[in-house]
This record gives C-alpha cells, structure tokens and sequence, in this order.
C-alpha cells in the first residue's frame, strides 16, 4: 500500500506545482520527510497533523480546467469535482488514504477557445504541428495517448535537434517529466539513442532531465558512435504499433521547423524500422545492474575507484571508503552482513590511495533529520545489493562515521566535504572526472548504472562540479560537529 501513497501524494505535488519545500512550510512539516513519502519510503503520518491540512492546501490550489479535469478523472473517479472546497478536501483526504492504485498521470489540457497547433494532413494518420510550441503540444498528445492505452507500450526515442523545445518552458518540462514517468510506473518501456555531440549546456540539461527518469529501472540507453555532418537534423518519438511524432530541420533554424503527429500503423511500422536500422550502429550507453547481479557491480564500483582521477559524489549519506573499519564490523555483526567490513576496508584503501596521488575526492551531503536517523530511516542505498535485511545506521554508527569523516577533513587537503539543503533526487551519482560514473538510487529496490562512455561522464562530472558552493573547511566541521551532537544528545 505504501507505495501507491507515494504515487498519489506525487500526483497532487505535481498536478499542483508543489515543491517539498513548499508543501513543508504550508504543514510545518520536514521536507526530507515529505520527499520520503512521495517516494514510498516512508508511510503517511497522522492524519490530523498531515493528511487533512495536506487535502486542504492541495484543494485550494486544483483551480484550472485542466487540473480539475485532471481531478475528476483520477480522484472523483469521472464524477463532477465539487464547488465547495471543504468538500474537495475531504474528496482529496478519502482518496489520499484509500484503496485506489491506479497508476496517475498529469496533462494540461488546452481549454476549447485555445488555437490548435494542430492542422490535419488531407486523408487519416498525419497531423502538423509548427515551432517549438508545436512540439511540446504534438509530444504531450502522444504521451497522453500512450499513458491512457489499456496496455503498456515501448517507446523509441531519438533526437540530435536542440533542446530549446523543452528547455523553455518549464511548466512544460515539469509536465513532459510527469508523463514520462507515468509511462514507465505504468509498465511502458523507453529505449533512447542519445546524442553525445551536444554542447555543454544541453548534455548537462539532458543529464539533469533523464537521470530521474533512469531509476525507474526500465529505460534502455544507447548510443551512436559514428561522425554524422550536424547540418540535417531530426527527433524520432515512436510508440511501437501505436503513434509517432517526427520532425526535420537544418542546423540554425531556430523555432520553424514542422513536426508531424502519425497514428497510421504502416507509417509508424515503417519508422520503427528505420530507428532498428540507427540502432543497429550503436552501442550500449551504460551498464544496468539489479540485485542478482550485485557482485559484477561491486567489481565494477571498485575499478572506477581504482582510476586516478579526481572524485565528486552526490548522495544523502557519507560513503563507504570513509566508514571507520571498526565501526563496519559493528554494523556487519549486528545486521549479519561478514562482507560489510571487507567491503568498506577495500574502499577504504582505493580512497587514500587516490588522496594520496595528489587527486582530489569531493564529497555533496543532504544528510538525513536526526530524527529520521533515530527513527531508521537513515538507510544504506543499495542495501539489496548485499544481500541484507535493510542496513540502516544506528544514530552512535553515522555519528562515529561523520566524526572519522572530520578527522580526513583535517589531515586530507584534497577532500572536500559540501553540505547542502537541497534534497536532490533520490538519485547518488558517484564521477571520477571524463573516466566514468555511478549512478544509484537511494533506496532499494532500484536499478544501478555504470557509465564508461568519456563524454557523458564528463557532462556528469561538470553538472556537479557546478552544483559545488564555496564552503570553508572549518564551517563545515562546525556543523558537521553540531550534527553529531544532535544525534546522540
């Protein structure tokens, strides 16, 4: 049941333009605690202290046709949405606490006396769509369609146009994530050539934009290593046996180009043969791992750690190579695990040896609440992995863990520690500069990535490397010396 709470709290996050920050400040509530509910992490709380100011505030901000649309489709069950607004909170609370598991998706639709981008080609099938507004309305057609099919479909994608078509727009980007992610929970699948020969800012948008989407487990990454000119320029959006969405421009035309929406099969089953045809040049993008293949992950986790090259990680709690030995072997007695010290000893000793070469590890911490700590709920990413019941720290383990981290801080110049506010994604991402990169979700069951392709695991590296504030060392112990004391008073 609990995860189906997620999905629906993220229903009404995302159908509402709530942030978790926001929702938070609204209830007097914790954000990190918000963030856990919606990925089924944790539970809803009480109702009186959560649930019912959360229907409240989430009623008062359901007021556009389409989200209303929206609500009576997924809440009302195509019943009328109420006038009153206490009524709609007490609609919005019986659902938020019920039995319904419909997989939710969010569309914004266009009112009756908004222009149509859309103009019908003469004959069935073939639809035009102009400029950039054009594709965001032909792409959010198609994956409304998609979403509301009875059976999940795969999706093709392939795009070496610009990303302004989404990058400008960023209630359309929220809403193109929306879906996106509600195709794949509804059991669709995506298979996506990337393209590497991006500049900077759009590999870093498209890093940002998809890695989110990657810990659903169920998208297949590829790319083209072959040299294409970048004058002819195309998107390829293919359900298979259902619907495309296609376009062509040249390199500099910037908003013009048209985009045509396709919905007749021997049109679409020609298109997926074209795709097989690229896809037939390119190779993997990364390496997926699940539960039953931990142990080639861990081989594969310690030869990036053994690459000379400089580190930065993104995740909510420290690593494993800045576990205290002893403090493993407490942790791996007390939960069964023999393997944990091994485990954090080896990581251990990749880590000074890379300190010691003179590179640099640089470590971006969104710790957990201390009551979050006391409560369980501080739990090792990737538990499964071992084979565990799930690992979580004991409040005295992460305190002793966080104090040997400010020992290194004050005897390693090369390590550096970030604490931020920000909650992230629920995703840890782990770099060693253009070499390759880790990328894993925060709590189990998930599906973890290894990246060797140069070029993305640079645009990785850069896109943290830009997230890095100025932070003084001794700050930076200060509270990381509060927070022990938080923990354990």
């Amino acid at each position: 049941m609990s995860r189906y709470i997620g999905r629906k709290l993220d229903f009404l996050m995302t159908l509402t333009d709530t942030k978790n920050n926001a929702l938070a400040k609204a209830l007097n509530f914790d954000s990190s605690h918000i963030s856990r509910i919606r990925r089924s992490e944790r539970g809803l709380p009480h109702r009186r202290s959560f649930v019912d100011p959360a229907s409240t505030y989430f009623a008062r901000h359901i007021r556009e046709p389409w989200q209303i649309k929206a609500a009576e489709e997924t809440i009302t069950a195509g019943e009328p949405w109420p006038s009153s607004e206490v009524k709609q909170a007490a609609m919005i609370a019986a659902w938020l606490t019920g039995e319904e598991i419909e997989i939710l998706s969010v569309s914004k639709s266009r009112s009756e006396d908004t222009p149509d981008t859309a103009s019908p080609l003469p004959g069935r099938g073939r639809y035009y769509y102009y400029g950039r507004q054009g594709k965001r309305d032909a792409v959010e057609r198609f994956l409304t369609q998609l979403i509301d099919l009875p059976e999940p479909a795969t999706l093709l994608l392939y795009s070496d146009e610009g990303m302004e078509w989404l990058a400008e727009d960023p209630d359309f980007a929220l809403r193109w994530r929306g879906l996106l992610t509600a195709f794949l929970r509804k059991g669709g699948r995506i298979r996506i050539i990337h393209n590497l020969s991006r500049n900077i800012g759009e590999m870093l948008q498209a890093v940002q934009q998809w890695m989110p989407l990657y810990m659903e487990g169920t998208i297949e990454p590829w790319f083209c290593p072959r040299v294409r000119d970048g004058l002819f320029l195309q998107s390829r959006f293919i359900a298979k046996g259902i619907a495309a969405v296609v376009s062509t421009s040249v390199e500099g035309q910037r908003g013009e180009a048209g985009n045509i929406f396709i919905d007749n099969h021997e049109m679409v089953r020609a298109l997926e043969k074209e795709f097989d045809a690229l896809l037939a040049h390119c190779r993997p993008l990364m390496k997926s791992f699940r539960q039953d293949r931990s142990l080639e992950f861990f081989l594969e986790w310690a030869r990036l750690e053994e690459e000379a090259d400089d580190m930065i990680s993104l995740r909510r709690l420290p690593s494993l190579a800045t576990l205290p030995e002893e403090t493993a072997a407490a942790m791996g007695v007390r939960l069964g695990l023999n393997r944990l010290q091994e485990y954090a000893s080896a990581s251990a000793g990749r880590f000074r040896q890379l300190l010691g070469s003179g590179h640099t590890a640089t470590e971006i911490l969104h710790l957990p609440d201390p009551e979050t700590v006391r409560s369980g709920g501080a739990v090792f990413p990737m538990w499964d992995f071992f084979g565990s019941n799930p690992l979580h720290y004991l409040p005295e383990e992460l305190a002793a863990h966080l104090t040997n981290t400010i020992r290194l801080l004050q005897q390693e110049e090369g390590y550096r520690v970030i604490l931020t506010d920000a909650p992230g994604e629920g995703t840890n991402l782990q770099v060693k500069g253009a070499t390759g990169a880790l990328v894993y979700p925060s709590a189990p069951p998930g599906t973890a990535f290894v990246i060797s392709e140069h070029t993305l695991a640079a645009s990785i590296y850069e896109y943290l490397r830009r997230t890095i504030k100025t932070s003084d060392r001794q700050e930076t112990i200060r509270r990381l010396e509060d927070y022990i004391k938080a923990l354990t008073e």
